[in-house]
């Protein structure tokens, strides 16, 4: 059958020939000559089903959400992992197996052995615990928080679906996967997508990325003076400063991050920063290397990773000074080289920084 297309014309009284002022006359003619053909170039046949979501574009950097869920009786558990797909990859092999380790006193409550380098973050509005396992860019959190029992899983999957703008799914093809954990059953949820929220995505998720927005320091926060040659990085709740320098191909940071004093000693820190450069810490007297330093009057402990070894291409030196209930931590990290030449950068923001001041 042929298709045709209607053309509904307006006369309009005044024009050459206008027969009846109040008439709308229709005519046929074929799709062919009407010009619609022009219409399915640009929108595509059309469908009855939903359009699928548009493509990304190509270069933007993925994000992975991992979420294990435990149904207990009187209560419904999550363990959420939000970051750049590189990064929470990178930490799978500490955060799957602490998962598969967690279980829950007779209390209800979750109970864990942290693995090495993690840290409890800053408490948080509705969430039970923070994990942190990596304070460094791309900052990377375990987040804990707990809801009433018999929760709906399709609602709570297609709502992680959304962050990573992702489309809904239905129950029939929601497909969880289970973990090998003996003390309690969880079902984990594993996506990719970009997601939409701050912190845990886009600003430092890779090459790809674009360099940290300049922010600029609220009047109730720390003092510090910023050195020539450097800019401000974008902050969290977690890290209270960060400033960025580039030479070339190389690049180095200083930041200022803030921990709970009870759930930070100074040993195991130290021991990460080394395997963080790749240093083997069995390897290193790290007493040898540790020294000390004062912050704004306040006391603390240094270590200058930085000539160990002479391999690698990485260095950091790190401080740790405990003031009240918090344990603060100072460093500089980057290339090797360009470690070395800011030393005195990093020396000379650290006799500037003053901590809380008051607003005026």
């Amino acid at each position: 059958m042929r298709r045709w297309a209607v053309i509904l014309i307006v006369t309009i009284c005044g024009v050459s020939g206008c027969k009846d002022p109040d008439t709308i006359e229709s005519y046929r003619i074929e799709k062919s000559k009407s010009g619609l053909s022009n219409f399915d170039k640009v929108l595509g046949p059309a469908s009855s089903e939903t359009a699928a979501s548009p493509a990304r574009p190509s270069g933007m950097v993925k994000d992975r959400m991992v979420v294990a869920i435990a149904n207990r009786p009187d209560a419904t558990w999550y363990f959420k992992i939000t970051g750049p797909v590189d990064a929470v990859t990178a930490t799978e092999s500490q955060w799957r197996p602490f998962l598969d380790k967690i279980s829950f006193n007779q209390q209800g409550a979750p109970q864990w052995e942290l693995p090495d380098g993690w840290t409890v973050g800053a408490a948080a509005p509705m969430r039970f615990a923070t994990l942190v396992i990596n304070p460094e860019p791309p900052p990377l959190e375990l987040r804990v928080s707990r809801l009433g029992p018999n929760q709906d899983p399709v609602s709570n999957v297609n709502r992680w679906r959304k962050q990573l703008q992702l489309p809904d799914i239905s129950a029939a093809s929601m497909n969880l996967a289970t973990m090998d954990n003996p003390n309690v059953k969880l079902e984990l949820f594993d996506e990719q997508g970009v997601s939409g929220s701050s912190g845990m995505s886009a600003p430092f998720s890779g090459p790809n990325a674009s360099r940290p927005l300049v922010q600029k320091r609220p009047s109730s926060s720390a003092e510090f003076v910023t050195p020539a040659g450097w800019e401000e990085g974008r902050t969290s709740s977690i890290v209270k400063a960060r400033l960025l320098k580039t030479d070339g191909e190389q690049s180095v940071q200083i930041s200022v991050t803030e921990m709970p004093a009870a759930a930070n000693r100074w040993l195991p820190n130290a021991k990460r920063w080394a395997g963080e450069i790749g240093i083997d810490d069995s390897q290193l007297d790290l007493d040898s290397l540790t020294s000390q330093v004062t912050v704004d009057g306040l006391a603390g402990k240094r270590i200058r990773l930085v000539d160990p070894s002479g391999e690698g291409t990485k260095a950091t030196i790190g401080l740790m000074i405990v003031r009240g209930d918090s344990a603060w931590f100072f460093k500089l990290t980057g290339n090797r080289d360009l470690v070395k030449q800011s030393e005195k950068d990093f020396n000379e923001f650290l006799n500037s920084y003053r901590f809380e001041t008051q607003s005026p």
